[in-house]
């Protein structure tokens, strides 16, 4: 199992910053609040990648979810020390979850 740095998790969220077009709002211990275009109005993909998340990332602790103005804050304890594998797995189910919801990221 590979783990990621600092430096490393921090490059990853700036890739998938960009590709799920995702604003950082604020930031603060073990929450942060984020928005992007894909989610303002829509909550049936808000839904599922909260389900997603909360049933199978034992880190993210609690979500709330604001479709009209397209935000999410997520509530997380994240250990020091997170594998890219898991950071790789992620990304693939939210892949799916986009897909399902009729979003194309290559656009």
């Amino acid at each position: 199992m590979r783990l990621l740095s600092l430096l490393e998790l921090k490059r990853e969220g700036k890739r998938l910053k960009k590709k799920y077009q995702i604003e950082i709002l604020s930031v603060t211990n073990q929450r942060v609040r984020l928005q992007s275009p894909y989610w303002k109005n829509n909550a049936t993909l808000l839904e599922d990648i909260k389900r997603y998340l909360l049933q199978n990332v034992p880190e993210v602790k609690e979500i709330r979810l604001t479709p009209l103005i397209g935000t999410v804050t997520l509530y997380f304890s994240i250990p020091k020390e997170f594998p890219f594998e898991t950071l790789q797995f992620l990304e693939q189910q939210l892949e799916k979850i986009y897909t399902q919801n009729g979003v194309n990221l290559d656009e």
